[in-house]
């Protein structure tokens, strides 16, 4: 098999629409690095892997001249011309400057989305680690792992021990959710004596509060079988929450280090 067979059977066609010129030319020049192919050899495994719609394309561009008579280097400006839209510098430092964390969404996760939408906003390299830094810290959901990056002092800090400190602070969140809410099925059963609920979870950044929502009956408050502590400790139960009825009732517990408390309280 020759080396130009090779690659049209490992590399896939260039689709305009949808592909990403600069990452399919990397992607071409890493196969031409594995397999020393150099130089104009380069041209006519070009043409044979774009597929017949972009050569199509390319040929027209190229006319009157063909693409088997220009060399390499012009052809892929030929293309990149074409296929690499033009990029408003500014509006993507804005979507940068402006990125936070969503709601659900992981310190990793949000961590590689903030380093995707700083691709393109063209930061000089000695730039961009400070701002990654700053916008990944100011970016998070306000709560405990936010808090914990604010102790830290930021010329003592790296991008990359900044993000392990992040992730670390939220596994031990996540870990601790268990237990609370193992803590709210005792206190349910203590203050009803059923299980019959429907249920959903989610993170209170603020306070790192886990809320059982939509407990769909009363729950009994100052049942003296159940222990109730610390009830004036901050509460934030999401005002948008929709279909809370005048009949639903809510359980938070909140997560205190090893220190658990629940307060139920209810709408109705």
């Amino acid at each position: 098999m020759s080396k130009e067979s090779a690659v049209a059977s490992i590399i896939p066609e260039f689709h305009g629409a949808t592909d990403d010129w600069n990452v399919y030319r990397e992607i071409l020049e890493e196969f031409y690095r594995a397999h020393g192919i150099t130089g104009e050899a380069r041209v006519p495994v070009l043409i044979s892997v774009i597929g017949k719609d972009t050569y199509r394309t390319l040929r027209d561009l190229c006319h009157p001249r063909s693409p088997k008579q220009m060399d390499y280097d012009e052809l892929c400006k030929v293309l990149a011309r074409q296929f690499i839209p033009e990029i408003a510098i500014f509006r993507r430092r804005s979507k940068f400057y402006r990125a936070e964390q969503a709601r659900g969404e992981s310190v990793k996760d949000w961590y590689a989305r903030l380093k995707a939408l700083s691709v393109d906003c063209a930061f000089a390299e000695v730039q961009l680690e400070p701002l990654l830094l700053d916008r990944f810290v100011l970016g998070l959901a306000p709560g405990p792992v936010q808090d914990r990056l604010y102790e830290e002092r930021p010329d003592n800090l790296t991008l990359e021990r900044v993000v392990d400190l992040a992730a670390a602070k939220e596994a031990t969140l996540t870990k601790g959710e268990g237990i609370a809410v193992d803590i709210a099925m005792a206190y349910i059963m203590a203050t009803t004596g059923s299980m019959h609920m429907s249920i959903g979870m989610g993170m209170d950044g603020d306070m790192g509060t886990i809320v059982v929502r939509e407990v769909r009956f009363p729950i009994v408050r100052n049942d003296s079988s159940a222990t109730i502590t610390d009830t004036t400790v901050h509460q934030r139960i999401a005002s948008e929450e929709k279909g809370i009825t005048d009949t639903t009732s809510m359980v938070s517990i909140i997560t205190l280090g090893h220190h658990h408390s629940v307060l139920a309280h209810g709408t109705g």
